[in-house]
């Protein structure tokens, strides 16, 4: 569950938004909600490099995620190029 603390006269409707956009993106993408990993920290630790490809495709103007990785996944110097590390 994503705890978000709400403080008066801020935006907090936009934070809750952000929070469940992510995990929807995360579910229907990675189909997060029908994986094995329940106990302890591995859903989180399974969570971040995911937040993390997301947050980079994001940063690069690039608005179709799904489409974006399937592309990236075909050739493994792609996503280097895409960030211009090759």
């Amino acid at each position: 569950m994503n705890l978000v603390r709400i403080r008066p006269g801020t935006q907090g409707q936009r934070c809750v938004a952000t929070v469940e956009t992510l995990h929807r993106i995360r579910d229907t993408t990675y189909v997060e909600d029908a994986g094995r990993l329940r106990a302890g920290n591995a859903p989180r630790v399974m969570a971040t490099p995911r937040n993390t490809a997301i947050g980079l495709l994001r940063l690069t103007g690039i608005t179709t995620i799904a489409a974006a990785l399937r592309h990236n996944s075909r050739n493994p110097d792609r996503p280097l190029q895409l960030f211009r590390l090759a």
